[in-house]
């Protein structure tokens, strides 16, 4: 299965609004029933934030240093071609 940047780059959008929607209302909820909000859930929101951002710069990095391997590697089948 092909994975394109798009995808990955849709993926972690979608990521990051579902979890900031989800903290924004459980924030609502916390405070219509008079309760105190926990450090855990924005810790979390905190967390898919930087997978989120990291997830796409993974995923260019690994695939420029493939083309960049298959651009070497096909140049040199060429040489080898033109010199034997």
């Amino acid at each position: 299965m092909f994975i394109s940047g798009i995808q990955v780059l849709s993926l972690s959008i979608i990521s990051i609004l579902v979890s900031a929607q989800v903290l924004f209302y459980s924030g609502i909820i916390v405070d219509e029933v008079g309760l105190g909000g926990d450090a855990v859930s924005t810790y979390l929101f905190l967390a898919i934030v930087g997978f989120s951002i990291l997830n796409p710069i993974i995923y260019f990095l690994r695939h420029r240093a493939r083309s960049i391997w298959l651009t070497k590697n096909h140049f040199d089948f060429l040489l080898a071609g033109l010199f034997h």
